[in-house]
Order: structure tokens, then C-alpha cells, then sequence
């Protein structure tokens, strides 16, 4: 049986890394977040959390579960940070990443460096972040890359007029200029982030465009399929199965849990 999965790789810079390669448990690490769903095995606690630190947006793109159901702004406070990543560190976990599928912007959530610090203090190799980076600034960006973060994904449907039609309520060359700025600091002072760009693959995209356009200043270049939040069906079977239940959970800002 095949492992579905949705992400694909347009480019990758071969002179850069996640900077958790060099820790000693990166191979224990990946070894079992490809192997464990082949093999049906069922880690004692989950290898990696993905956490909904903010479950609101400042945006609101037509195509997402968050403006067609509205969702509020609950931010998820210190304390049960605190305590998902102290229970995550006791169970083995390797790292987590600061968003869940469809839910919010976790800049808005002020706290945001001392979660990332923390999770460093607390032995996580792995530490990730989904934004659509609207709300970065220069403070905020160095304040994310002095913290540890080792992977920042930026969230850009297309450029240009692509963009602009996929993301309302801020320009393309508004987003340009702070993803720029965040790339220039974080190789001036020499800090390990590693940087991807992705979008979702929306026909109207040109896509050799999209990476001729971002391979000289991001480390990495992907797509991920076009998931209709307004049309889904249910109880289907094929010859594939879903990797993420043998790799990986999500929680959301009052501390409940995603059962998928």
C-alpha cells in the first residue's frame, strides 16, 4: 500500500540544510517518521505535534476553512504550552510545529519566541513555523531567529497577480519585502533557519515562474495539493494510506486534540 502524501518538492538548495541534521537523534528521527507507517508501528508518543497556537487570521483567503467558517481568535496561553512540551519531551518527541492544517496565523500570537526558546530548552530538534509572514517585522524576525527556530515556511500562493488573487489583504510586494528582510537577516547574522517557500497548486499558478522566481533567495521550493473545504466526501477507499497518524498529532489552543 502506497503512503499518500500531498507535499512535493519543486527545489532545493544542495548547500542548505535543516540545521538538526547535525544532532545525533536527527537519524533516529527520520528513520522512524518514514518506516513507522509502513510498518504499522505505533510510537509510545507522537514524533512530532503540531500546535494551534493562534487559531484566528489576519487574512482572509477565499479558499480556506478559516473564512468560510469564521473562526475565532483563541490564542493558547504559556501554561499549557509549558505543559504540552514538558509531556513532550518526557515521551520522546522530536519537535513541533507552531500551526495546524487550516486553522490560524501564529504571529498573532505574542508569545511566539519564548515558545520556540522553550522548545529548544526542552531538547526539540525540530521546530517549525507556518505563516502567511504578513506580520513580520524586523524585530519579530530576529526575535524568531535568535530564538532557535530551525524551519519557517512561508505561505505564498503565486506571485505577483497570482498572489493578490489568492491572499487578500496585503500585496505582493509587501509580503516580498518582509520575506527579503527576514532572508537578509538571517544570513547576516549566520543563523541556521532554514527557509521554504510554498504554495498551494491552484491551476491558475505558473509554476516554472514561481520557482525560477524564489530559488535564488529561499532554500526551498514546494507545492501542496488543493484540498476544496466546500466539497468533501467521506468513506472513501484506495490503495494508499494517510502517514500522519504514525507521525504526528495536532492540538489546538485549549489544549483538545485533532483526531485528524
Amino acid at each position: 500500500m502506497s503512503i499518500n502524501t500531498n507535499l512535493h518538492v519543486l527545489y532545493k538548495n544542495p548547500d542548505r540544510d535543516h540545521p538538526g541534521v547535525k544532532n545525533k537523534k536527527w537519524g533516529e528521527y527520520r528513520r522512524q517518521w518514514n518506516e513507522n507507517q509502513k510498518n504499522n508501528f505505533v510510537s509510545h508518543f507522537p514524533l512530532f505535534l503540531d500546535l494551534d497556537i493562534s487559531s484566528g487570521c489576519n487574512l482572509k483567503c477565499p479558499t480556506c476553512i478559516q473564512t468560510l467558517n469564521k473562526q475565532k481568535l483563541e490564542l493558547m496561553p504559556s501554561i499549557l504550552f509549558e505543559r504540552i512540551i514538558q509531556e513532550a519531551q518526557d515521551g520522546g518527541c522530536f519537535g513541533f510545529k507552531c500551526h495546524t492544517i487550516g486553522r490560524g496565523e501564529p504571529l498573532l500570537n505574542p508569545n511566539l519566541p519564548y515558545f520556540i526558546e522553550y522548545g529548544k530548552y526542552s531538547n526539540m530538534i525540530d521546530i517549525r513555523l507556518n505563516t502567511n509572514g504578513t506580520l513580520l517585522d524586523f524585530d519579530l524576525s530576529l526575535d524568531l531567529l535568535q530564538a532557535g527556530l530551525d524551519m519557517i515556511i512561508f505561505s505564498v500562493d503565486g506571485i505577483d497577480e497570482e498572489y493578490n488573487k489568492s491572499r487578500p489583504g496585503i500585496r505582493f510586494d509587501e509580503l516580498l519585502y518582509k520575506i527579503r528582510n527576514f532572508v537578509n537577516l538571517r544570513n547576516l547574522g549566520k543563523f541556521g533557519t532554514f527557509i521554504r517557500v510554498q504554495s498551494i497548486n491552484f491551476p491558475y499558478i505558473n509554476f516554472d515562474r514561481y520557482v525560477e522566481f524564489w530559488k535564488g533567495l529561499v532554500d526551498e521550493v514546494t507545492i501542496v495539493d488543493f484540498k476544496d473545504m466546500n466539497s468533501r466526501s467521506y468513506n472513501l477507499q484506495g490503495k494508499w494510506k494517510c502517514p500522519q497518524p504514525w507521525q504526528r498529532m495536532s492540538i489546538l489552543s485549549d489544549g483538545r486534540i485533532l483526531p485528524c
